[in-house]
């Protein structure tokens, strides 16, 4: 049997990965978490199923196609960051966000995500883009956020079919368990199965080998 994406992910960074996915209902276990973020967390020492209906993250629910209109969101962030609505306005207009409203989500070691998740060092960033643009020839265009970013960047990575790194939110960096010094890539399951196409490292995981070097996370939620 081959390496999965997954597999092939811890390996080639030396730390854990998670996958993601959208489905109509929930099949596994479902567990309750207020935010996307949160239950990514906990998705690294287990599998689980959120339903966007028990969820009351107002910035997920938006990313997930849930919440169609941005007014409140605009009123929340401005207050609590004491900014312009109308900055606010154009920053959350250009967040990315899911075409159509999912109604569960299932996280943790899956056969088959549709996206991979994982928290990475900018260094072990570096690495993942350089074996990114070596198969798909491009730089990568960044669409960084300090608001809603964890549950943007999994719209954002699923909606455009592309690696997006994300350094989080202080909400969600909290919630999500983002210890200092580390940073998030979300990928889609396709092109990190373009990226194995080839790759020596994929060879090394059939074999059973572990990651290159064990890291541990602390999730604080």
């Amino acid at each position: 049997m081959g390496c999965s994406e997954l597999q092939y992910l811890e390996h080639v960074t030396g730390t854990q990965w998670s996958g993601i996915r959208f489905c109509q209902q929930c099949l596994l276990h479902r567990q309750r978490s207020g935010a996307l973020c949160q239950a990514i967390a906990r998705s690294f020492t287990g599998r689980l199923c959120l339903s966007t209906r028990e969820m009351d993250c107002p910035g997920a629910l938006r990313a997930l196609g849930v919440y169609t209109d941005d007014k409140k969101i605009i009123e929340d962030i401005a207050r609590e960051a004491a900014a312009d609505p109308q900055r606010i306005s154009a920053i959350v207009a250009r967040s990315p966000r899911m075409r159509s409203p999912v109604e569960a989500v299932e996280l943790g070691n899956l056969a088959d995500p549709e996206l991979c998740i994982g928290y990475i060092t900018p260094e072990v960033a570096m690495e993942l883009l350089r074996k990114w643009q070596m198969v798909y020839a491009a730089a990568l265009a960044a669409n960084l956020s300090s608001f809603m970013a964890i549950c943007s960047a999994v719209a954002g990575a699923y909606t455009n079919n592309t690696l997006v790194f994300s350094m989080g939110c202080p909400e969600s960096r909290k919630k999500g368990g983002v210890a200092p010094g580390k940073l998030v890539a979300v990928m889609p399951r396709k092109v990190v199965a373009g990226m194995m196409q080839g790759d020596t490292e994929c060879r090394y995981v059939h074999t059973g080998a572990g990651p290159a070097e064990k890291v541990l996370h602390d999730f604080s939620i």
